[in-house]
């Protein structure tokens, strides 16, 4: 259900109610008392530590490329 002329909608899906307060950065999830604020926190902290944990495999992977390379050019 779309309120014309304002911000304001609710998306009623299942048994869940959705409100969100357009042009405000508060949403409000009516849905076992949970709140869209902090799964959004959830979220992004997530994939932080993703983003994180790929840098560190990635930096690793390079430095023993590195020393391979080094260990190489020292036995010619």
């Amino acid at each position: 259900m779309i309120l014309a002329g304002k911000s304001d909608f609710t998306v009623l899906a299942g048994k869940r109610d959705f409100t969100v307060l357009a042009g405000k950065r508060d949403f409000t999830v009516l849905a076992e008392k949970r709140d869209f604020t902090v799964w959004r926190e959830n979220v992004i902290l997530r994939v932080w530590r993703e983003n994180v944990i790929l840098h560190f495999v990635l930096n690793l992977f390079n430095i023993l490329l590195f020393i391979l390379v080094i260990i190489k050019l020292s036995t010619f």
